[in-house]
């Protein structure tokens, strides 16, 4: 893949359920198609903070706290190739999940670890889709723009 590090085979997670969070890959929602994703998913009780459909601005409470815990989680990734988060459609879960870039696939193995321990630490339930492809670090973050996560 032009722009990506690495190889898939580089990744030696495997998918399944681990102390606190669960690791699958791929997913069959339209918005990953084409796209190498692999989710981290917490499997706690305190739910993503999410945000409505029409949110005003300045940004409601609900959305200042999903970017900051957005933020938070790139922190714990600690992977030089991860770039900024945006809100994405969930996987197996509802309401928004967090998402993020990564350009090489020989960090991907770093990343899951962390933001899962990390997950579970916080007892969070909800996904970070971490989509594998070229840095597009000057792009800007995806925003809510009046519809749901499932498109409607």
């Amino acid at each position: 893949m032009p722009g990506v590090l690495g190889l898939p085979t580089d990744v030696q997670t495997r998918p399944g359920v681990y102390e606190g969070y669960e690791v699958y890959f791929g997913c069959e929602n339209d918005a990953y198609r084409d796209l190498s994703v692999v989710f981290v998913g917490g499997i706690g009780i305190a739910e993503f903070s999410q945000f409505g459909n029409n949110v005003p601005y300045p940004l409601s409470e609900g959305e200042r706290k999903f970017w900051l815990l957005s933020a938070a989680e790139r922190v714990v990734a600690k992977v030089s190739s991860i770039h900024p988060a945006d809100g994405v459609p969930p996987c197996r879960t509802d309401g928004w999940a967090i998402g993020f870039d990564i350009n090489d696939y020989r960090k991907v193995d770093v990343a899951i670890r962390r933001l899962g321990l990390w997950l579970a630490r916080e007892n969070l339930k909800g996904e970070v889709a971490l989509r594998v492809r070229a840095d597009r670090s000057d792009s800007q973050p995806l925003r809510n723009r009046g519809t749901n996560p499932k498109g409607n």
